[in-house]
C-alpha cells in the first residue's frame, strides 16, 4: 500500500517569485512532506514566509551549488528520515489537487511486469508554452522510437527517460545505484539517472494516470523547411551546460546503447538549429555550445 505520507517532495529554489508560495502550498495541502533547498537566493523574504509552514524543512546553502547537488540533499534527508519515496519539482510547479493521489493510485497499479524492478515513476505532462503533451524516448538496440499517451489507451509505458519534475523515485533505488551526479550542475542530470536506473536492470515507468503542467524554458513551434524546431530560449550558460553533460553522458553509455547516441546527437543537433535561426544572442550561444562540446569530450567539468 502506498501512502502520500510515504514520499518526501523535494523543491529546490534560486531567486524564486512567490509562485514558490503557490506551489509549496500545493504540495502540502496534499499530505506530502517538504524539504526545501535553496541555492543562495539574494532574497530572503520569500523562504521567511514558507519557513512558518507546516510539514516543511528550509535548508539555505552559502552558494548556488547547483540543481543536482541541491536535489541530493533531499534525497540523503529522505534516507536518513526512511522515507519509502521521493518526488522532484521545479519551484514554480503548481500540482493538481489530486496529484500524489493519482500517483500513488498508479504506484499501486503498476502492470506485474514491471512491478518487481521498477525505479522511477512520472507523470504525463503538457507543455505550457506549446500545448503539446510528453513524447517519451524508448530506446532499442540501434535507435529509438518516440511514445506519446494522447489518443492512446494505455495507462503505463516502460520508457527510457522521464523528467525529474514530478518523478516519483524509490528511495532504495538511490541507495543502491547512486545519488545525482552533481558535477552536472544542471541539465542532463535526469538523464543521466534515468540511463543509470535503466542500466542496472530497473524500470522507468511514465503514466497517463497524473498529468502536470510544465514549460521547458521558454519553447515554442516554429518551421524550418519540413522541420519542426521548438527553441527553448535558455541563456548561454544553459546551452554551455546541456551540450558539456549532453556528450559526456552520451560517451558514458553510448558505446552499449546505439540508440541512446542517436537520440542524443538528434538532441544536440536540434538545439543547434534552434540557436542559429530562431533564438537571440546566437554567436554568444555558439560559442557556448563549442566549448560545451570539447569539455564533454575531454571530461572537464569546470566552467
Amino acid at each position: 500500500m502506498t501512502n502520500q505520507d510515504e514520499i518526501l517532495a523535494i523543491v529546490v529554489s534560486y531567486n524564486p517569485d512567490r509562485n514558490l508560495i503557490k506551489s509549496i502550498e500545493s504540495i502540502v495541502s496534499q499530505n506530502v512532506d517538504v524539504i526545501l533547498i535553496d541555492n543562495a537566493s539574494v532574497d530572503k523574504n520569500i523562504l521567511n514566509e514558507i519557513n512558518n509552514q507546516p510539514n516543511i524543512k528550509i535548508v539555505v546553502n552559502k552558494s548556488n551549488i547547483g540543481l543536482a547537488a541541491a536535489q541530493n540533499i533531499g534525497l540523503q534527508h529522505a534516507i536518513k528520515n526512511k522515507y519509502k519515496y521521493a518526488s522532484f519539482f521545479d519551484q514554480d510547479s503548481i500540482l493538481p489537487e489530486d496529484f500524489f493521489f493519482s500517483m500513488c493510485y498508479a504506484i499501486r497499479n503498476i502492470p506485474l511486469e514491471y512491478i518487481k524492478k521498477w525505479g522511477i515513476i512520472g507523470p504525463n505532462f503538457i507543455d505550457r508554452n506549446t500545448k503539446e503533451y510528453a513524447r517519451f524516448a524508448i530506446l532499442n538496440k540501434k535507435s529509438f522510437i518516440t511514445f506519446s499517451f494522447t489518443n492512446n489507451q494505455e495507462n503505463f509505458k516502460a520508457v527510457s527517460f522521464i523528467i525529474s519534475s514530478g518523478s516519483i523515485i524509490k528511495v532504495s533505488l538511490v541507495e543502491e545505484i547512486g545519488l545525482f551526479r552533481s558535477k552536472y550542475f544542471i541539465d542532463q542530470v535526469d538523464t543521466e539517472f534515468c540511463m543509470r536506473t535503466v542500466t542496472k536492470g530497473y524500470f522507468v515507468i511514465a503514466t497517463n494516470h497524473a498529468c502536470l503542467n510544465h514549460t521547458i524554458g521558454e519553447r515554442q513551434r516554429k518551421k524550418l523547411l519540413f522541420l519542426t524546431i521548438r527553441p527553448n530560449y535558455h541563456s548561454k550558460l544553459r546551452k554551455f551546460f546541456i551540450f558539456r553533460n549532453g556528450i559526456h553522458v552520451m560517451k558514458e553509455y553510448g558505446e552499449n546503447h546505439k540508440g541512446f547516441s542517436n537520440l542524443m546527437f538528434k538532441r544536440l543537433v536540434h538545439d543547434t538549429l534552434a540557436v542559429i535561426f530562431f533564438e537571440p544572442q546566437k554567436f554568444e550561444k555558439i560559442r557556448a555550445i563549442i566549448v560545451g562540446i570539447i569539455k564533454g569530450l575531454k571530461g572537464d567539468f569546470t566552467l
